[in-house]
């Protein structure tokens, strides 16, 4: 950013992304877009000021942004060779229900929803963990996304993303 500034630190960047139906008004897609970014301009991150991006209802920094799509990239990867790591779109959408259960749990305090990690490990050990297959890379990811004893998860908190990115970008293959 820096560099088409002059290397002005001053200056931000805030954005806002929406992801709607082709069919969406695009009256309406501009409304919901112009709320997105003063959603991206209203940070709390005292070690920010704006500098930010809002997409699904999440604002972050485009650092964030940018890591989040990687993890994107991997789940994605990890869909288009199924053969070798056991992942589907179905198993997708299964870690994104974890990820509602895990928002549940913890910002609406519904305890119901706090078997999340149980869920998780369960379906990741029957149904993609094997000892034919050579998915070692893709199984630390997902275990360490669903660390047992964690106080904090960053990626859980915030997993819609690179799930949203995986599943659009492998809509239709299956």
């Amino acid at each position: 950013m820096s560099l088409f500034c002059s290397g002005n630190p001053d200056i931000t960047l805030s954005g806002g992304i929406l992801i709607a139906r082709p069919r969406l008004p695009i009256r309406k897609a501009i409304d919901l877009v112009e709320d997105s970014l003063e959603e991206a301009k209203k940070v709390l991150d005292p070690s920010r000021i704006k500098d930010s991006v809002n997409i699904l209802g999440e604002t972050l920094s485009w650092q964030k942004l940018e890591e989040l799509l990687d993890l994107g990239e991997k789940f994605d990867q990890a869909v288009e060779d199924r053969e070798r790591t056991n992942f589907s779109m179905a198993f997708l959408y299964r870690l994104l229900d974890y990820h509602k259960m895990y928002r549940e749990f913890i910002y609406e305090n519904k305890i119901a929803f706090g078997r999340y990690l149980s869920l998780a490990h369960y379906d990741i050990g029957r149904n993609i963990q094997s000892d034919k297959k050579d998915n070692v890379a893709e199984l630390e990811m997902l275990y360490q996304i669903f660390t047992v004893g964690a106080k904090e998860r960053p990626e859980l908190a915030r997993l819609n993303i690179p799930l949203f990115y995986a599943i659009n970008m492998n809509r239709g293959k299956e």
